[in-house]
């Protein structure tokens, strides 16, 4: 867990086990805590084979956080 700064915006980053019995798998999750933020931002689940998936949940995500958020969360995970 931490916090980073991108674009101006504080994002705060929480590694999460995903809950589901046996999977060994993650979710990483990015809150822009920006007074006046979106909040909740995406998610960025890790499977057991290190395979990610990406779930978007505020319409300001771009192309450019998603692959931003990716590459924090595979440091966040080693």
């Amino acid at each position: 867990m931490g916090f980073y700064d991108h674009g101006g915006a504080l994002i705060e980053v929480a590694v999460l086990s995903d809950g589901k019995e046996g999977s060994e798998g993650w979710v990483v999750e990015f809150w822009d805590l920006t007074p006046g933020g979106p909040g909740e931002l995406m998610h960025v689940q890790v499977n057991a084979n290190g395979e990610f998936g990406v779930d978007v949940l505020d319409e300001s995500v771009g192309e450019e956080f998603v692959g931003w958020a990716v590459s924090i969360a595979r440091s966040e995970l080693l």
